[in-house]
């Protein structure tokens, strides 16, 4: 997700707004295929030739628009994000780390400089598991800052004035299902999460957060709605793939065993 900036038109994000003038109406690239459909009618339409005549037949300019199109649809759905490239551009904090096994994983990768990195856990020091407290004491001999008893929303009360290139929050859940305000305490949680992040984050910096893909969690979390009340442009979807992190495992809120083999898809 990311924040948008003053003075520009954030209905798209910026690097998909690609904007063209035909007859003079203007035309936004649609990110995925769902908007095409969602955009109906279109801003645009081809010159009619059977109302003069004229056998129809698709014209040179617009068969070239029409496979541009395509071809970025393609590349839209098959393009993948690089989760290491993104920690490895600059600074990056990481909240809810639990048992800390994955800013462990994260430092093995040869691409990313520890020091670059600040993990943090929602626990107190005297609540860490044994795990924890070895995974922190491995952390701090590569360079890593560990924080503990960091409440994700918020974060400045840790990090003061601390400006990150990426946020991540790996799987985030509250262990709850009473209600607050109204609302299921998950979204609660991301929305209040992000309002805190965006103070928090670097020019052109982006929040990362894993979930599980499920009709139940989307429906819990409704990233979409949080991100637009935090301020963020909608969140983009990419595939997680935990076994690229050697190591890695998420710890359930309040309950044992590791959240990762229960679900298939994220």
């Amino acid at each position: 997700m990311e924040p948008p900036s003053d003075g520009r038109d954030f209905t798209r994000p910026p690097e998909t707004s690609i904007a063209a003038f035909i007859r003079g109406r203007k035309y936004i690239a649609p990110r995925t295929r769902a908007e095409i459909l969602a955009d109906a009618p279109v801003t645009w339409s081809k010159p009619s030739y059977r109302a003069h005549g004229v056998k129809a037949r698709r014209p040179i300019f617009w068969s070239l628009l029409f496979r541009k199109r395509q071809l970025y649809l393609r590349h839209k759905k098959t393009a993948a994000f690089d989760f290491i490239a993104q920690i490895a551009r600059g600074t990056t904090l990481l909240v809810g780390e639990g048992n800390l096994s994955f800013t462990v994983a994260l430092t093995i990768d040869s691409r990313i400089n520890p020091a670059h990195l600040t993990a943090s856990t929602f626990e107190s020091a005297p609540d860490l598991s044994d795990e924890a407290e070895e995974n922190a004491k491995i952390l701090r001999l590569t360079g890593v800052s560990v924080l503990y008893g960091v409440d994700a929303t918020k974060l400045s009360a840790n990090v003061g004035l601390v400006r990150f290139d990426s946020i991540v929050f790996q799987f985030p859940h509250v262990g709850s299902r009473d209600p607050v305000e109204g609302r299921n305490p998950n979204f609660i949680l991301i929305r209040d999460f992000l309002k805190s992040a965006r103070r928090q984050l670097a020019s052109g910096g982006k929040v990362l957060i894993s979930i599980v893909n499920t009709p139940h969690y989307r429906g819990a979390f409704q990233l979409e709605e949080a991100a637009n009340a935090a301020g963020f442009l909608p969140p983009r979807a990419y595939r997680f793939d935990p076994d690229k992190f050697r190591g890695y495992h998420h710890t359930m809120t309040h309950q044992e065993g590791d959240a990762l083999y229960n679900h298939d898809d994220f």
